[in-house]
């Protein structure tokens, strides 16, 4: 009986603070975010076990244009997530390049780069209110569409990306501005892997600044 009072103080707990954190209005309101920015970061392919060594890209820049469109509850925060942008690198380093000997693998046209987009879903939560300031940290989860033209690219199955959002938000009175800084990982699943630890992901971290409408 003990047993089951405990339980029952501890689902009240609870369901009052549940109702507390739903019940402190944002005063974001759903609409529209649009902000530009730069990500930097690679494309890594492991051949395999450690000794194989890796293909990878440069420690390239990514422009890209973001636009979100999110629905508050309370300080908790929803929303569909849309990224468009290009990966400046047209080709990946195999562990024997050098100046002289190149082992490289072409991933886009010579000179060209290579058009990707994310869409997914986020939430976030309004961690932090001052005045016409907020801070709101989310994550974003989804899958992508990449126009590289690598020669395994027959062999490449879903796409997923995991991302963290830091959100830094100044309301105006009919607009407000944003500053994002993120860091996401991406992976390329196999249909056939050479070796048990074979994989491609992608790395990269940014930062954007825009507004909410």
């Amino acid at each position: 009986m003990k047993l089951f009072k405990k339980a029952n103080s501890k689902l009240y707990a609870l369901i009052f603070t549940c109702s507390l954190l739903l019940s402190v209005p944002a005063w974001s309101q759903t609409g529209l975010t649009l902000d530009v920015g730069l990500e930097l970061g690679w494309w890594l392919h492991q051949l395999g076990a450690p000794e194989q060594g890796v293909f990878k890209t440069h420690h390239t820049g990514s422009p890209f244009v973001h636009l979100t469109y999110q629905w508050p509850f309370g300080r908790w925060r929803a929303g569909l997530s849309l990224r468009g942008g290009l990966f400046l690198e047209d080709d990946m380093r195999g562990p024997r390049d050098m100046r002289i000997l190149f082992d490289r693998i072409k991933i886009a046209e010579p000179n060209k780069s290579i058009p990707f987009l994310r869409y997914g879903g986020q939430i976030g939560y309004e961690l932090l209110r001052r005045g016409n300031y907020a801070f709101v940290p989310a994550i974003q989860y989804g899958s992508f569409l990449f126009g590289d033209s690598h020669p395994n690219r027959e062999n490449f199955g879903y796409k997923q990306f995991t991302e963290i959002l830091f959100t830094h938000i100044w309301k105006r009175p009919k607009k407000h501005w944003v500053l994002r800084m993120n860091y996401n990982t991406q992976r390329i699943f196999l249909r056939q892997k050479s070796h048990p630890l074979e994989r491609h992901q992608l790395f990269s971290w940014g930062m954007s600044i825009g507004m909410g409408f």
